[in-house]
This record gives C-alpha cells, structure tokens and sequence, in this order.
C-alpha cells in the first residue's frame, strides 16, 4: 500500500497488528475483553473499507485457530 510493504502479526487471539519494515505500527486491533467488541487504532492511511477487511480476515484467523486447535485436541 502506497508502495510500501506491511506484515500482519498476530500478537495473541486478542490482539493483530500491521507493521511496516521499519516495525512502525500501522494499524492494532485489540479484542476489548472488559466491554466487549474490538478497538482499532490506525494511521489515517488505511480507508474504514480497508480497517473493515482487516478486522473481517483476523476474525476468520481467529476462527480458524480455534478449530484446529479443537481439532489437535481431539486426536490426542
């Protein structure tokens, strides 16, 4: 984006962030425990359309973790 590359982290199940080369936080989602629902916080860089597949894709991750973690546990 604008020719520059990011790498998506996730941080735990709680918490994905996207950093450029530099290791300069570009975006954080932080799964809000206490309140419930999620916090973004982001350079102006990234449209909400952008922001909205970002946080859409780290569910899916987290979905997907979760049921290959359930599924590990049931070949054990």
């Amino acid at each position: 984006m604008d020719h520059k590359v990011y790498d998506l982290f996730m941080r735990s199940s709680q918490e994905y962030c996207i950093m450029d080369e530099e290791s300069w936080v570009a975006a954080r989602l932080v799964h809000n425990i206490s309140g419930g629902g999620w916090n973004v916080e982001a350079d102006p860089v990234f449209s909400p359309f952008i922001l909205m597949g970002l946080f859409i894709f780290c569910r899916y991750l987290d979905r997907e973790n979760e049921f290959v973690s359930e599924t590990g546990d049931l070949h054990r």
